[in-house]
């Protein structure tokens, strides 16, 4: 069963479904904002871990990350295959011991990331340069024993791996229309302010991008099922 952890409404998996139920593959949905009780780990077989507007270290305004953490943490000791995307990302990066902290710029819209040359096996799947989706502010160091596998212009670490195992993508490859327009209506003032943000109207032209997103979120996925069994 694939597990999803979802931190709020409006960011959820997104293609990551259209792929599970293309696959017949089971997907079992945590909404950690409102359910605390996580599953047993021994019936996770591939963990997936969502974006959100909070910070990992917001434990005292949200104090279910404590206990989330805890969930993931023991998931990655049962060397189970775990992918986190922004803020799921940040959180393996936390548990796994390294700094999250904020980036010297937000970077939100349409942006092109660079792939990082790595013997990772995930990171070869990655594409030289592909156009993906951003919304973040904060940023992360790569975590001890992970490979960093690709980087942008106003973010250096997008994205680590570590074995066959473990990814952090700091951008959204699940990310569909619906999904760009409930992050624009739930989280639009950050359009507002500075850093390397697009416009409103340069994000949803930017939606054409989405096809090729999940292209890659296919080869990704395709990748982690070799280390699973439903």
């Amino acid at each position: 069963m694939i597990v999803c952890i979802q931190h709020v409404p409006f960011e959820t998996p997104g293609y990551i479904l259209d792929w599970a139920i293309a696959h017949q593959k089971d997907v079992a949905i945590v909404t950690a904002y409102t359910n605390h009780d996580f599953p047993i780990v021994d019936s996770v077989e591939m963990l997936v871990i969502m974006g959100g507007p909070m910070s990992v270290h917001d434990e005292r305004e949200y104090p279910w990350l404590v206990t989330e953490k805890h969930f993931i943490e023991k998931v990655i000791n049962k060397r189970k295959p775990v992918l986190g995307i922004c803020l799921g990302a940040q959180l393996i990066a936390d548990i796994l011991g390294a700094r999250v902290y904020k980036n010297h710029t937000k970077e939100i819209g349409w942006f092109e990331v660079h792939s990082v040359a790595s013997e990772n096996p995930f990171a070869k799947l990655l594409p030289d340069t592909f156009m993906a989706f951003h919304w973040h502010g904060e940023t992360f160091d790569i975590p001890s024993g992970a490979i960093h596998i690709a980087s942008t212009d106003a973010c250096a670490n997008q994205a680590f791996a570590m074995d066959d195992r473990i990814v952090g993508l700091q951008f959204h490859l699940e990310i569909t229309a619906q999904g760009v327009y409930d992050l624009m209506e739930n989280c639009g003032d950050e359009l507002k302010e500075s850093g390397h943000i697009q416009s409103k109207d340069d994000i949803i032209t930017g939606i054409r991008y989405c096809h090729h997103t999940h292209e890659i979120m296919d080869t990704l996925l395709e990748a982690f099922t070799v280390n699973y069994r439903t």
